[in-house]
């Protein structure tokens, strides 16, 4: 959480662990007020949520977001601000969500309550058989993409490990009708996405979150491919 504004920071760090333990999900915020020692801070820690105010000195929330962004920081973003008119800035890094201080605690409850449901559906674990029938049992929110080279199937996962899938046992066809239901979008016919690994869909690519690769998109699936990922999101409730 990254504000410079020191009493609200306080306030809010205190509302919004109030709000997660309502949903008993147990949970650690650390606070900055200086955003250069926040951006450093983020290279070395790992968080599944992080709030920044937009108005800041020496680097904005925006500026913060596209350092994130560059530096392929897989996290959900929150913008807090006082200023509404920001909101449309925000929609090209992904945010999860716009609080508006003005409406800080409704928005904060509802952001809150769709974040802790995400959680949920990001701890589904599927059972994969690999080569020799050796089974891996993989969280659904680990694996950034399925692909096929011939007749091999590899899936990525969030460390940018390829894992081949057990010969002549999958298909593209059988992963897309299993894993659709699961946010996946077969963006060509050979590539099954993750949707929550998307950053964005430009020309013939979709481009990915952390892992920074770029995956061809079909010129015949392009248009379905961002209807299912608008979807997608607006069911998560980002947009």
């Amino acid at each position: 959480m990254c504000d410079d504004e020191t009493m609200f920071l306080q306030t809010y760090q205190k509302k919004v662990s109030e709000l997660f333990q309502e949903h008993n999900v147990d949970c650690k915020i650390d606070t900055y007020t200086d955003t250069v020692r926040f951006l450093e801070h983020c290279e070395k820690t790992s968080y599944d949520l992080i709030f920044l105010d937009i108005d800041m000195p020496e680097l904005s929330g925006i500026q913060l977001a596209s350092k994130f962004r560059d530096n392929g920081l897989n996290t959900t973003l929150v913008f807090v601000s006082s200023h509404d008119d920001f909101v449309f800035e925000t929609f090209r890094y992904n945010a999860y969500r716009f609080v508006r201080k003005n409406k800080l605690l409704s928005d904060t409850q509802e952001m809150i309550s769709s974040f802790c449901a995400s959680l949920k559906t990001k701890s589904v674990i599927v059972r994969l058989d690999l080569d020799q029938q050796r089974p891996l049992e993989q969280k659904v929110s680990g694996i950034a993409y399925f692909y096929s080279i011939r007749h091999d199937i590899y899936f990525v996962t969030a460390q940018k490990k390829s894992i081949r899938l057990a010969m002549h046992t999958y298909t593209m066809n059988e992963l897309e009708r299993q894993f659709t239901e699961k946010g996946f979008i077969r963006v060509h016919r050979s590539y099954l996405v993750n949707y929550a690994w998307i950053l964005q869909i430009k020309g013939d690519q979709v481009h990915l979150k952390n892992c920074q690769d770029k995956i061809p998109l079909s010129r015949g699936r392009s248009e379905e491919v961002k209807l299912q990922y608008q979807r997608l999101i607006r069911e998560e409730g980002v947009l």
